[in-house]
C-alpha cells in the first residue's frame, strides 16, 4: 500500500511542476507573440483564412495591393477575429496597436486582438 501512496504523491508532484513550468513558458511565448503582433502592420484585402491541415495554425493570405502576403498574427490569438474573416474583406491593423479592423460590405468591424498577455496593452487613462 506504501508503494501505491508513494507512485501517486510522485505523480502528483511531476504533474504539478509540469503544470508550472508550463504556465511559466506559456505566458513568456504569449508575451512575446503580443509584442510581434504590435509591430506587425497590415492594410490590403484578406485572399483567404484558412485552418493549416498539417498542425491546424490559423493562416490568412492577403493583398496589400503589390503583393500576396501571409500572416500568423492570429496563430494563438483568443478574441476569435480570425473565424469572422472572409476572403474579399478589407482589414487594417497599425503598427504599434493591437486594434484590428475590417470592413464587409460596407460594415467596418473591430476587435482588440488579445494574445493572454497584458504587459504590452496600454491602460486606458480616465480624466
Amino acid at each position: 500500500m506504501k508503494f501505491g501512496i508513494k507512485n501517486m504523491l510522485f505523480y502528483f508532484l511531476l504533474f504539478s511542476i509540469h503544470a508550472v513550468c508550463y504556465s511559466c513558458v506559456s505566458k513568456s511565448s504569449l508575451c512575446e507573440e503580443t509584442s510581434r503582433a504590435i509591430n506587425e502592420k497590415i492594410d490590403g484585402v484578406v485572399i483567404d483564412a484558412s485552418l493549416n491541415e498539417f498542425n491546424h495554425a490559423k493562416i490568412m493570405l492577403y493583398s496589400n495591393g503589390y503583393d500576396t502576403l501571409s500572416s500568423w498574427l492570429f496563430v494563438n490569438e483568443r478574441s476569435h477575429v480570425f473565424s469572422q474573416l472572409q476572403a474579399g474583406d478589407s482589414i487594417l491593423k497599425r503598427k504599434g496597436s493591437l486594434d484590428f479592423y475590417w470592413i464587409r460590405d460596407g460594415n467596418k468591424s473591430y476587435e482588440r486582438l488579445d494574445y493572454g498577455c497584458n504587459d504590452h496593452v496600454k491602460k486606458r487613462v480616465v480624466n
